[in-house]
């Protein structure tokens, strides 16, 4: 399986990875008999032309109910999870979406891995955390509750005595809007925006328009741990337990349940 650079348009990008999540999606799909055969999935194999495509719906485009064959189709950009179950959780319809969510059981699900501008960075470029200067980083959009909060949680701690130092070393660059080009007016340069990721100990990863973000996966690469909160946000939101394949995982995270709860485990961990 594989595109390149069409997801772009979106904010992403897909490779072809021999994962075992992926190929147990794919097998799962195989199964349900939604297609007759299946080359044999070899853990190094190149994409073959025999294969089937691999459709792109994205959310605005599915109501026109036309499904294209054959192939796979991905439900992509569905944050708000309001595809319908009829099509996005029936194996012979729309099989694998981006942004996980329990209202899709039957649906394989595809991470967002990091965004299309993100250079992955190299193995020599990963230090120690013993070895970075910030503690923490959050650069993002206002797309939530979520994010306001924890802005405001961290410019009120500067004011702390207990928490001063430790909010000094926490990096934000936070803008009104999320906007597609990320050399926008307002936004920090994706070079510089790696610098600070490879340079922090951990990652803030509040939710935005969904749970799941590319920051996420972009922390991962860096060597950041990533920070998340299943708080009230999280909870209510319509992709219900979105988190629940990172967790299942076993992903070593920091997990919160609740954004107040950061600072105080921030000085524990760093201590």
């Amino acid at each position: 399986i594989f595109v390149t650079n069409y997801l772009s348009q979106f904010g992403s990008r897909f490779e072809y990875v021999p994962s075992p999540l992926l190929h147990d999606n794919l097998r799962t799909f195989v199964a349900s008999g939604a297609i007759e055969s299946w080359p044999e999935l070899e853990s190094q194999a190149l994409c073959s032309p025999s294969w089937p495509s691999l459709h792109l719906n994205f959310q605005n485009a599915l109501g026109n109910g036309v499904r294209r064959s054959p192939g796979m189709e991905v439900n992509v950009g569905d944050e708000q999870c309001r595809c319908p179950e009829a099509r996005c959780n029936e194996p012979n319809e729309i099989p694998f979406r981006q942004y996980a969510s329990d209202a899709y059981p039957q649906a394989g699900y595809l991470p967002l891995g990091p965004r299309f501008e993100f250079v992955a960075p190299d193995q020599s470029e990963i230090r120690p955390a013993r070895e970075r200067s910030l503690v923490a980083n959050f650069v993002g959009a206002r797309t939530s509750p979520a994010r306001t909060a924890l802005v405001n949680l961290v410019d009120t701690a500067t004011l702390s005595p207990r928490f001063g130092p430790l909010a000094a070393q926490i990096s934000l660059h936070v803008t009104g809007r999320w906007k597609k080009d990320p050399t926008s007016s307002g936004y920090i340069a994706p070079s510089e925006y790696r610098k600070v990721l490879l340079n922090s100990q951990f990652t803030l990863c509040p939710s935005g328009t969904n749970p799941e973000a590319f920051r996420i996966f972009e922390a991962v690469d860096s060597g950041s741990i990533p920070v998340i909160a299943l708080d009230d946000h999280y909870q209510n939101h319509a992709c219900r337990n979105a988190f629940k394949p990172l967790l299942d995982s076993g992903a070593p995270f920091v997990v919160l349940r609740s954004w107040s709860e950061l600072l105080e485990r921030l000085e524990a961990l760093t201590a």
